[in-house]
């Protein structure tokens, strides 16, 4: 949109060296159709002295209001551009500066003038965000750089009838850069604070900013208001609360407050210096409250109303407080070595008050200033580009010292800018034996040399006075009159004003001063008193401000006209070793003129359209004024008609032999260079040692000369930029082949992981399998072990069973040879033997106690004694064999269990049985001529349910015994009854053969638990039964078994209706 603006006709010319017509109406013309357009910048060329770098002047006119052209996007379209490419532009002077700064050796500045109000300060922002910008990637110091341009615009700037951000101090900024064009921090300079602001502004003028903003933010945050004690009902009188005019337009205090704490946040004040900053600010507030009683003409008190004040001032400063009142009431003088202390008359009083807050607020400023140089030191950077906002011309209905010194500083910059682009100008061609017109230009030599030139001048004249221990302003204004009294550029004062002001005629027009409070300002006289109180203070920030001590610095040094090097003595006026505010102005100043003669110097001339700062307004007379004193119509002239441009020759063949064609010679002449543009002879000429040129020439050949090299530059950057693909792609190459080894390697090694996970996981599994198959073998081995030992117990229990039926047999055989003896002879009859065993039968008669038994028994009774015995054994049997089968049928059930614990159903457990033995009555004895036995060696055992199977097959054990031996006639040594017989029991040899199919009875036994009922146990003599055993079904008991009944067996599987019995002890 502005290049489309730029490019109207009717929108005028934005290069004022293009104008066809060059005075000063027609630039106001072209300025006004500009700016009613919201095109507030011209622009011009011109030449530094040094030769090698070609400059600019920006003409800025205020628009009082936001264009919208200041955005990131438009740095971005500036960034790396020429100047006069793009449309005339702030962003593109800040541009051709870093550029050169980059491309050349020297150091930069830009120099930022103009009246009050005219958009000075905005300007020195823009041009800072965007060096920030332009230095790349942001970085803590550029942050640092920006916010400390908030905290210095807080405390030294005001409201004024002129501008209501007026910049009441100087400042140079001086940006440090490495060699890559990146921001390492920077250096700031301060000259002459304005101090007589802080006790008294001017009627519709404010105090310094961050008064308001305190006093506003406090009101929102009660915390801060009970730590400054800056109650709401508390009208504070440095700030004019009666002055509503100078107070109108004011607003957002509190976020200004916030951005302020934000801005010594990033700046690292640290929080509790924060605190003491802020409580000095509100004592200086409440010092203005403080109100004084005069006590016969030679002393004063504190008004008896005013102890609130006192108090605050105290404990905000960390004094006690009759220190406090001391220092407010009574100095203190030192007359060879005796210190004493003289009370203080009511003016003295009131202006000592005025000192202190001075004091306290110059200190205070001057501290912050040498924090953010401490914070963003730049260390050891390669070149700097400094930016110069200093404050405009001032002319004021009643102008004070203030002004003669700000308006001392407009003349010294101007005498600068003049020498840089008229005198010095002129006197090179002169040198270089050029043709050239004169230009005249408005000179103010002798403006300077009635302000300064030594020894007699206003302002040696003052310093003088000050250093005298009865100087005073009339004494000051007297000598001035009849030293400059016919001097061209002193003017005095009105007849009815003589004795109060004088005048001066500056470039800019003349300005009257009252030299009222002349002396005393630029004394600043202030007791060292209470600089020493406040250095034992309990506020640390306040010990701070004390022990800060500044000499006058050398010229290029950093210096503050707000350090106590102007604190003053004991005694009114100055000594004559300590120099005065306009001494140390004058060293800054100077100071500051030759650190810009080392640099190449661009110029931003702002222009104030009208006095009552409305937007969009033009006061063409009010422009046409700053035109003149400007001398715009004298820049634009020796900038059209002289000749700029001037380069040494060496560098100018050098610099441009490349437009030549193949072979280039090492010296080329000047016109064979010039012939390329088809330059006239008029637009540049040669010197004794330079060149000189106007745009009509530079122009084209730097336009060749950039296309030759951006050509030049393509090819190589071609050949360049293939060189670096070709070794990125061998890199790239040897990377891909070492990553390609490394992934192949990375997959081996997880392929082989994960084989040997697996190949884990199959071992455990077939480790547990083979344990599971060892362990199931060492159950079944357990088992059979079991089982083994089982049958051997049983087949011991049987072994027991059969000598016990055995031992039965032998004494049923003997009773039965007793009963019936095989002989009636008594020869035949062993009598010894007899009598020996009847005497060991027991008898149921017996002796009394204590006389022995003498009954011989009888032969009956014998026979009942007998029966009696075998009962007893029979129910003995009877006993064992239950016991044993109970335990047997136990340890079969655990023996047949799965190995997950549940019972097998392949062989149902024995039935607990009792076994009953009933004796079959025995056939009719022998003939009693001798015993033998029946017995035929053979004996067999079976055992069935009470049922035949259908197949028959019943388990029968048969039983070998030896044959007895031959039965002897009894005799005397021969017993009775003889040994029983031993019996082994054959191991089966397994499962019998299926018997022959039958045609008996198949319906299976009744089965209950897996138990046989009514079962029965043979004992046969071949083929005489001998003994049955009888197994009953047992009869649960009611309640007598705790144990829980066990669990239902699963049913055996079925075969032909009929469950085989495979072996009958088992």
């Amino acid at each position: 949109k502005m290049e489309e603006r730029e490019n109207a006709e009717d929108h005028g010319v934005p290069d004022m060296t293009m104008m066809p017509e060059i005075t000063e109406q027609a630039i106001n013309d072209n300025l006004k159709k500009r700016y009613i357009h919201d095109l507030v910048y011209v622009s011009f060329s011109i030449t530094n002295v040094d030769l090698t770098y070609t400059g600019s002047i920006l003409v800025a006119v205020n628009p009082y209001k936001e264009l919208g052209c200041y955005t990131t996007d438009h740095m971005q379209n500036y960034r790396g551009k020429a100047f006069g490419t793009l449309p005339p532009h702030v962003f593109a002077l800040a541009e051709s500066a870093y550029s050169s700064l980059q491309n050349g050796e020297k150091n930069q500045s830009v120099v930022i003038s103009g009246e009050s109000g005219a958009g000075k300060t905005e300007t020195t922002k823009l041009i800072l965000q965007y060096l920030c910008a332009a230095g790349g990637q942001a970085s803590w110091a550029e942050q640092q750089i920006l916010e400390a341009n908030t905290v210095l615009e807080a405390f030294g700037n005001a409201k004024t009838v002129r501008n209501d951000n007026s910049s009441r101090f100087g400042k140079f900024v001086e940006v440090r850069l490495d060699h890559r064009g990146g921001i390492k921090g920077a250096v700031l300079r301060d000259f002459l604070l304005e101090r007589a602001r802080i006790t008294g502004p001017s009627p519709r003028e404010t105090n310094y900013h961050v008064f308001y903003q305190l006093v506003e933010g406090a009101k929102h945050n009660a915390e801060l208001r009970n730590i400054l004690r800056l109650r709401e009902d508390v009208q504070f009188k440095y700030l004019r609360p009666e002055d509503g005019e100078a107070h109108k337009g004011r607003g957002g205090e509190q976020g200004k407050l916030e951005a302020l704490q934000l801005a010594l946040t990033v700046l690292q004040v640290p929080p509790h210096m924060c605190e003491g900053l802020f409580k000095v600010l509100a004592a200086i507030l409440w010092l203005g409250n403080i109100q004084f009683q005069d006590i016969d003409g030679e002393r004063s008190t504190l008004a008896g109303e005013d102890t609130e004040a006192v108090d605050a001032v105290a404990n905000l400063l960390g004094l006690p407080l009759p220190t406090a009142k001391r220092v407010l009431l009574e100095r203190q003088i030192n007359v060879r070595g005796n210190v004493t202390d003289i009370p203080l008359r009511l003016p003295e009083a009131r202006e000592n008050r005025h000192a202190m807050a001075r004091a306290l607020y110059s200190r205070t400023f001057a501290w912050l200033v040498r924090h953010v140089n401490s914070c963003s030191a730049p260390g050891r950077a390669a070149r700097s580009l400094g930016v110069l906002d200093i404050f405009g011309f001032e002319n004021f209905a009643t102008n004070s010292l203030e002004q003669l010194c700000i308006n001392y500083a407009n003349e010294k910059l101007h005498m600068f800018f003049n020498n840089y682009v008229f005198a010095l100008e002129q006197d090179i061609y002169r040198q270089e034996g050029i043709v050239y017109n004169q230009i005249q230009f408005t000179d103010n030599a002798a403006c300077l040399e009635l302000l300064e030139k030594p020894p007699r001048s206003l302002l040696k004249l003052l310093s003088e006075q000050c250093h005298m221990p009865k100087g005073s302003d009339g004494a000051y204004l007297t000598n001035i009159q009849g030293e400059f009294g016919e001097h061209q550029s002193f003017v005095k004062g009105s007849r009815r004003k003589w004795e109060e002001e004088f005048g001066v005629q500056h470039y800019a027009g003349t300005v009257s001063y009252s030299v009222q409070g002349f002396v005393d300002k630029n004394r600043d006289t202030q007791q060292d008193a209470f600089i020493d109180h406040l250095s034992r203070s309990a506020n640390p920030f306040v010990r701070e401000l004390a022990d800060y001590v500044q000499d006058l610095a050398p010229p290029g040094h950093d210096t503050s006209l707000s350090s106590p090097n102007s604190t003053g003595t004991t005694q009114r006026g100055t000594s004559k070793g300590r120099p005065t505010v306009v001494d140390t102005f004058r060293a800054q100043l100077q100071s500051l003129v030759d650190m810009l003669q080392a640099t190449d110097v661009w110029y931003v001339r702002c222009i104030k359209p009208n006095e009552n700062k409305e937007a969009g307004k033009y006061s063409e007379q009010l422009v046409l004024e700053q035109l003149k004193y400007l001398g715009m119509n004298e820049i634009v002239r020796i900038r059209r008609d002289g000749y700029p441009i001037h380069l040494p020759t060496p560098h100018f063949q050098a610099r441009y032999r490349c437009l030549l064609p193949h072979p280039r010679p090492k010296n080329p002449e000047i016109q064979a260079i010039t012939a390329i543009v088809n330059a006239p002879k008029d637009d540049w000429q040669i010197g004794h040692t330079k060149i000189f040129m106007r745009s009509s020439v530079h122009a084209p050949l730097e336009a060749k000369r950039s296309a030759l090299l951006q050509s030049s530059a393509l090819r190589i950057q071609k050949w360049y930029k293939g060189s670096i693909a070709r070794r990125q792609y061998l890199t790239w190459r040897r990377a891909a082949v070492v990553l390609q080894s490394a992934l192949r390697g990375w997959k081996e090694r997880a392929a082989f992981l994960r084989l040997r996970r697996a190949a884990l996981t199959l071992q455990r599994h077939l480790r547990g399998a083979f344990a599971r198959e060892v362990a199931a073998a060492l159950r079944e081995m357990k088992r059979v072990n079991q089982e083994i030992k089982l049958r051997e117990e049983r087949n011991s229990l049987q072994e027991k069973a059969n000598q016990e039926r055995a031992e039965l047999e032998n004494m049923a055989d003997q009773l039965r040879g007793l009963s019936c003896p095989t002989s009636t002879r008594a020869e035949s009859v062993n009598l010894d033997n007899l009598f020996d065993f009847l005497a060991d039968v027991p008898t149921q008669r017996g002796a009394p106690d204590g006389q022995p038994d003498t009954h011989q028994p009888t032969i009956a009774e014998i026979g009942d004694s007998m029966e009696r015995l075998a009962d007893d054994l029979h129910q003995e049997l009877e006993h064992v064999l239950a016991a044993e089968m109970n335990e047997l049928s136990k340890c079969h059930t655990e023996a047949q269990r799965k190995p997950d614990g549940a019972p097998s159903d392949a062989i149902p457990p024995p039935p607990p049985s009792t076994l009953a033995i009933q004796p079959i009555v025995p056939p009719a004895p022998p003939p009693p001529a001798s015993m033998t036995s029946s017995y035929n060696g053979v004996m067999s055992a079976s055992l069935t349910n009470g049922m035949t199977p259908p197949n028959g097959d019943v388990m029968t054990s048969s039983l070998t015994l030896p044959p007895p031996p031959a039965v002897e006639p009894l005799s005397e040594q021969s017993p009775v009854f003889p040994p029983p017989p031993t019996c082994t029991l054959p191991e089966p040899a397994g499962p019998p053969p299926p018997p022959p199919p039958t045609t008996k009875d198949t319906t299976p036994p009744e089965l209950t638990n897996g138990i046989i009922p009514n079962g029965k146990l043979s004992l046969v003599n071949g083929k005489e039964p001998i003994y049955e055993a009888v197994i009953p079904r047992p009869a649960p008991e009611q309640g007598n078994d705790p144990s829980p009944p066990p669990p239902p067996q699963p049913t055996p599987p079925e075969t032909n209706g009929y469950v085989h019995v495979k072996d009958a002890f088992s």
